[in-house]
């Protein structure tokens, strides 16, 4: 039968036409659902992904001596003494406060909301620049605390790589850069990511 052919209800050709029509509607149904499954999904999954995003912007992400270390209360603490902390969100900025010792042990100089305080507060500078900043102690030149926001694409989040070289309440020396550290036991659990920890790196 061809398309300029006249059929009259109720006979074969017309029935074979209504068939066809119908076969055709309902594959046309089917397609258009298979779509609207793969528009759902593919939105849903959007959402999904914009969801890790937003939460993981308020993880505080640091990566020292090999290790991951996610939203723990204190960064690096010496006995109860907390001599590094980090928080804040990849929108507000990260805030560190961080107590800077002389080799005998004897408190010099603390940094807290973005200012030093304290005897040898002086003998301290910030550098900042668009990734990050140093701490440099101007009497000698030494970096004393480097920290660099680095985008981590596989968790959707910034990491904050940190290089340190600081003394602590006991006269001991803390080294480390984002994949080493002079800690014996850190350096084992290299590859390791601890999350919603009280204290990430516990000196004594």
């Amino acid at each position: 039968m061809f398309f300029g052919d006249v059929c009259q209800p109720g006979d074969q050709s017309h029935k074979k036409l209504i068939n066809r029509q119908n076969g055709v509607s309902f594959a046309l149904k089917i397609a258009a659902m298979k779509n609207l499954h793969k528009i759902i999904l593919l939105c849903l999954s959007i959402t999904s992904i914009a969801e890790a995003a937003a939460q993981n912007s308020k993880d505080v992400s640091l990566k020292i001596g090999g290790c991951y270390f996610l939203n723990c209360e204190r960064t690096i603490a010496f006995g109860e003494q907390a001599v590094m902390t980090v928080n804040g969100d990849d929108k507000t900025g990260r805030m560190v406060n961080f107590d800077l010792f002389a080799p005998n042990g004897a408190l010099e100089a603390s940094l807290k909301n973005g200012q030093f305080t304290g005897p040898k507060a002086k003998s301290y500078k910030i550098t900042a620049f668009p990734d990050g900043f140093t701490i440099t102690d101007t009497r000698n030149g030494r970096v004393v605390l480097k920290i660099v926001s680095m985008k981590n694409a596989s968790q959707a989040r910034y990491d904050l790589h940190v290089w340190a070289d600081f003394y602590l309440p006991n006269g001991g020396r803390f080294l480390c850069s984002p994949e080493e550290s002079n800690v014996p036991l850190l350096q084992m659990m290299q590859g390791s990511t601890f999350k919603n920890v009280g204290t990430a790196i516990q000196l004594n």
